[in-house]
């Protein structure tokens, strides 16, 4: 059964909250936004700094702050602009 619904929304623990976020498919099925650097952020819990350390692959970012803003770029189906 989890699996099943792991298909339309990943859901995020942290700090007590519980924050879900919707697949691809879900987001088209809904017309939603292309995901920007500032969702990524506020789905990871951190800065968009720190997202923006990551992508760029410079400055210190912890592994445990590194591991959630990769997994909420996969979440959201985030890519960088190309600009």
């Amino acid at each position: 059964m989890i699996q099943s619904f792991k298909t339309f929304l990943i859901i995020i623990f942290r700090r007590g909250e519980r924050t879900a976020l919707p697949c691809k498919e879900v987001m088209e099925e809904k017309n939603m936004k292309k995901a920007t650097i500032r969702d990524v952020a506020k789905a990871a819990g951190v800065s968009q700094s720190t997202v923006s350390r990551v992508l760029n692959n410079n400055g210190y970012v912890g592994e445990d702050a590194r591991r959630r803003v990769e997994e909420a770029m996969e979440a959201l189906h985030y890519s960088p602009s190309a600009i």
